[in-house]
């Protein structure tokens, strides 16, 4: 039979049966191994059984001050500070007025020892001012040394109520002295007052701190 022109035969390029010996193309008898991949490692370290163990109780706080706003350690108050035995602010400031007030007192008693030695004054009102003032310059300094040291308060109180009687009698002195309109003397007569209600804020203020509770459980 006669083939068409251009087609090729139907067995053109085959080998017949391939070579004689060698095997056919799909792999050496029995064929490689399948390419499967190697073998997977694994995927992690073995884990022991249940796991690391994890800690069932918190490790111990360690002490520290309680926390104020915004997490800093808080300052110690003026309550611990007097649980811990420490003087309060009150008892020192009251102490600090009694020894300013015992100095401006000298100074006044020094005045009036120059006005009775030169037998111009009462002697007997002024000397009994003296007195009374001396008495107010020892129970303000012995009064206030004991209220720093915390053995006590009743000297300092005294000292400072009778310095507050002191400064009222001199502002009734001076309120209702004569000046007959002189004006020299209305002058001296107010600069009297002023001192006399000045005399008496220190007095004033050291009292009521050495009232405050504060002062009172320190000293008693």
């Amino acid at each position: 039979m006669t083939q068409q022109y251009g087609q090729q035969p139907g067995n053109y390029g085959q080998q017949p049966g391939g070579y004689p010996g060698h095997p056919q193309q799909g792999g050496y008898p029995g064929g490689y191994p399948q390419q499967g991949g190697y073998p997977q490692q694994p995927t992690g370290y073995p884990s022991p059984p249940g796991g690391f163990p994890q800690p069932t109780a918190d490790y111990p706080q360690a002490p520290g001050y309680p926390a104020s706003q915004g997490g800093y350690p808080q300052a110690p108050t003026g309550g611990d500070q007097e649980l811990r035995g420490g003087r309060p602010g009150s008892a020192t400031a009251a102490a600090v007025l009694g020894f300013v007030q015992a100095a401006v007192t000298t100074i006044t008693t020094a005045v009036l020892l120059l006005a009775i030695s030169g037998g111009g004054a009462d002697l007997v009102l002024a000397w009994v001012l003296v007195l009374s003032q001396a008495a107010g310059i020892v129970l303000l300094i012995w009064g206030g040394i004991r209220l720093l040291s915390g053995t006590g308060r009743g000297l300092y109180l005294a000292g400072t109520i009778l310095e507050i009687a002191l400064s009222a009698f001199w502002l009734f002195r001076f309120v209702t002295v004569e000046t007959g309109g002189f004006q020299p003397a209305e002058s001296v007569t107010s600069f009297g007052v002023y001192l006399a209600i000045l005399f008496a804020v220190l007095p004033v203020i050291g009292l009521l701190l050495g009232l405050g509770g504060a002062t009172k459980r320190y000293a008693g």
